[in-house]
């Protein structure tokens, strides 16, 4: 073996293979069958080889979404992202919709090709699945986590940080019942909002005004009747899913309350050049989080041994649906 670090001349010869071969395992061409492709991964690892492909190497693009509803605007977006990007680098794009290990693993298999490296965007698993059960053993594919928590390169936004504000920001105007509304805690970004939210109450050494729970949307009207008939209402809301805030937000207008005179209103949107916001919000960048799932895709193709961690931030935008609470008594509880 040669000197310094090591070569595919030298894969090559531990392998038993040429170098041409090699060449065409690390790129995922055709022309070689399973077992030598093994035995080149095998030298690769043993001789700490640094694999380095041209970013053509990426010949399209699964993306695994078992729980995901393509319906929402939410994934819409991430969507327009993904597919955008695919296509100014003249990738394909498929979609799964696996909801078992063994339906992943076959549709891995169906959109396979020996002709590159096939790119796999795990999106939105809940925190209690191992998404990375699902991914093939072959190394022939790649692949990037999109909005979860999760080993290795992802793709995520940051939705702490806006959502800690918020709701600091209805603290300091003397808020002290700020009720919050989350459809589910299975997935890792509405963790993390309820976690900004809590956070945000524990600076000022608050508890909330109640245990959250969560809110399916179907019951988003009940939950919002139920609160704003109780003896001590909220003074101020925290919807922390588009689609509840835009559900909320129309019951509020059906019940003829004013905003912010009468409450507060804080929900999630997403970033939409030709939307105007209609309440205070947290503008997710879902769009440009499908450009950087491919883009983070195509740099773990290229340097198999990277880590690519991307985070964008949300924007926290008022447009006037806040406000101080109607009265602050003197003990600094808030009268309506």
């Amino acid at each position: 073996m040669s000197k310094g670090r090591p070569s595919t001349y030298d894969v090559a010869r531990r392998a038993h293979v040429s170098v041409s071969t090699v060449s065409r395992v690390i790129n995922g061409q055709a022309g070689v069958d399973d077992a030598t492709r093994a035995a080149v991964w095998r030298a690769i690892r043993e001789l700490g080889y640094e694999v380095v492909r041209k970013p053509e190497a990426l010949a399209g693009v699964l993306v695994l979404a078992p729980t995901v509803s393509f319906s929402s605007t939410h994934w819409q977006l991430i969507v327009s992202g993904i597919l955008d990007e695919a296509s100014r680098l003249n990738v394909p794009v498929m979609f799964s919709s696996a909801e078992t290990e063994e339906e992943a693993v076959a549709h891995v298999r169906n959109f396979y090709s020996r002709n590159g490296v096939l790119g796999i965007i795990l999106a939105c698993f809940p925190t209690h699945v191992s998404a990375a059960d699902w991914l093939p053993t072959g190394t022939d594919t790649a692949s990037v986590s999109l909005l979860m928590r999760a080993e290795g390169s992802r793709a995520n936004i940051d939705n702490y940080s806006a959502v800690y504000e918020a709701t600091v920001n209805l603290l300091q105007l003397g808020h002290r019942r700020i009720a919050i509304a989350i459809n589910s805690l299975a997935w890792w970004a509405q963790q993390r909002r309820l976690q900004g939210y809590l956070d945000a109450h524990a600076a000022f050494g608050l508890a909330p005004c109640e245990e959250p729970r969560t809110v399916p949307n179907r019951y988003a009207k009940k939950w919002l009747e139920e609160r704003l008939s109780a003896s001590e209402p909220p003074t101020a809301i925290v919807a922390a899913t588009s689609d509840l805030s835009f559900q909320l937000f129309a019951e509020l207008h059906r019940l003829d309350v004013r905003i912010p005179e009468e409450l507060s209103f804080v929900g999630i949107g997403h970033v939409r050049p030709w939307v105007e916001p209609l309440f205070d919000s947290i503008l997710l960048p879902t769009f440009d989080l499908g450009v950087e799932a491919v883009r983070a895709l195509r740099t773990v193709v290229t340097y198999p041994g990277r880590e690519v961690v991307t985070e964008l931030p949300a924007q926290l935008v008022r447009v006037g649906s806040v406000g101080p609470p109607r009265r602050v008594l003197p003990s600094g509880t808030e009268g309506v």
